[in-house]
């Protein structure tokens, strides 16, 4: 078994574990972020995203899993971490 590298919630996060970013980009066009999530949104696991990202992938992962744009393991925010929460991170 691979070593856990990151913990949302319940979820255990290893580089094996799988991801499916939303293919529609959220982020706004002519930004940084906007042409990193393009590059990123391909990735499949989380190795993936570590390679594609290097510096800022938890950071990423975490605040693209809170808002919605991306499912781990297939399991969407709501399920992790509360429907409750997940209106509390989008009204911030």
């Amino acid at each position: 078994m691979s070593e856990i590298i990151l913990k949302i919630g319940e979820l255990e996060i290893t580089p094996e574990t799988k991801i499916s970013y939303d293919q529609n980009n959220p982020k706004r066009p002519g930004t940084g972020i906007y042409s990193e999530y393009e590059k990123f949104k391909k990735c499949r696991t989380v190795g993936e995203l570590q390679k594609a990202r290097e510096k800022f992938w938890r950071a990423d992962l975490k605040f693209d899993f809170e808002h919605g744009y991306v499912q781990i393991d297939g399991k969407s925010p709501e399920r992790i971490i509360g429907r409750k929460a997940m209106k509390q991170i989008k009204e911030k």
